[in-house]
């Protein structure tokens, strides 16, 4: 409820009336404004760029001062830092389905090895996700899971649902949740260093009762 001073004449009002209206002052001078209540859209395209953009915050460190002065020719160009330059990039290249990369290249090298078979394992409105990250060729940076609810189906950014930091050998688990009742369908693919993707391996699934 918005408080007001001197009653009825309304001199001054702050706070929020009917959940529509928002009363205050600004240099002095009261105004009156339309309620805004700030958004989270969760459209399966917003999730797909937030997965990314996630994966790209949290791996940046990780890359080293060697790998990060890579960016630092485009962020001049761009008038930006070097985080935001490889932000930049990746996040572009993810819009065309290509994975992301520790420098800037437009090269893309053959895929790497494939993501050992997932498993789906349903608890209550949530899925645990688990699988382990081949240890082969040892240049593992990350890897991208992707959801569905029907089968066979093909991955793409825009049902991509996490994307999380794994180098080779390591193991993956993930929580998808909260889920409603049915079968959800899942992938997982790995990505290296230079933005090779890899393969899909075969659909696994699990069903919230």
């Amino acid at each position: 409820m918005a408080r007001t001073s001197a009653p009825l004449l309304s001199l001054d009002a702050r706070g929020s009336v009917a959940g529509a209206l928002v009363y205050s002052s600004w240099k002095g001078r009261p105004y009156v404004r339309q309620l805004v209540r700030p958004a989270n859209p969760k459209s399966a395209s917003q999730v797909g760029m937030r997965s990314m953009m996630a994966f790209l915050s949290q791996a940046w460190a990780g890359l080293g001062a060697v790998a990060q002065a890579l960016w630092e020719e485009i962020a001049a160009d761009l008038n930006v830092s070097p985080f935001n330059a490889y932000v930049r990039f990746n996040q572009r290249n993810w819009r065309d389905f290509l994975s992301p990369s520790s420098i800037p290249t437009t090269l893309r090298g053959q895929a790497v090895d494939e993501t050992a078979d997932g498993a789906a394992t349903p608890q209550e409105r949530t899925m645990v996700i688990s699988g382990t990250v081949p240890n082969v060729a040892g240049t593992n940076w990350g890897y991208a899971l992707f959801r569905s609810i029907t089968t066979p189906f093909t991955t793409s950014w825009a049902n991509c649902i996490h994307c999380g930091v794994a180098a080779s050998g390591a193991a993956i688990l993930y929580n998808d949740g909260p889920l409603l009742p049915d079968t959800y369908y899942y992938n997982i693919r790995n990505f290296d260093l230079l933005g090779s993707l890899g393969a899909e391996n075969a659909d696994f699934d699990g069903t919230i009762a």
